[in-house]
């Protein structure tokens, strides 16, 4: 059977965002288990540090890992040059 996934799009990556990408990351089995749903992050959309794209999900490990190092998001292999408007569109997210 294939995974349900819910796809999101964050617009904004400062603490709250990084804080569910955390949670996220930690506690993955568990909202598979209570939610029957893979949660990914397709899209990360922000004036500062740029915006992401990978509707297959981004890797939020590293993602996190820039953000402490507060770096943009510039030398991201899914770097997307578009407004927040056209990443959201682009993304898919639900």
């Amino acid at each position: 059977m294939k995974d349900r996934v819910i796809k999101l799009c964050l617009i904004g990556f400062g603490n709250s965002g990084r804080e569910l990408c955390r949670i996220l990351l930690e506690r993955k089995e568990k909202i598979k288990a209570l939610t029957g749903y893979i949660v990914k992050v397709a899209a990360v959309a922000t004036k500062s540090r740029g915006n992401l794209l990978d509707p297959g999900g981004i890797d939020l490990s590293r993602l996190l890992e820039m953000a402490e190092k507060q770096t943009g998001f510039q030398g991201h292999s899914n770097l997307f040059q578009g407004d927040t408007a056209e990443v959201i569109k682009a993304s898919g997210a639900d």
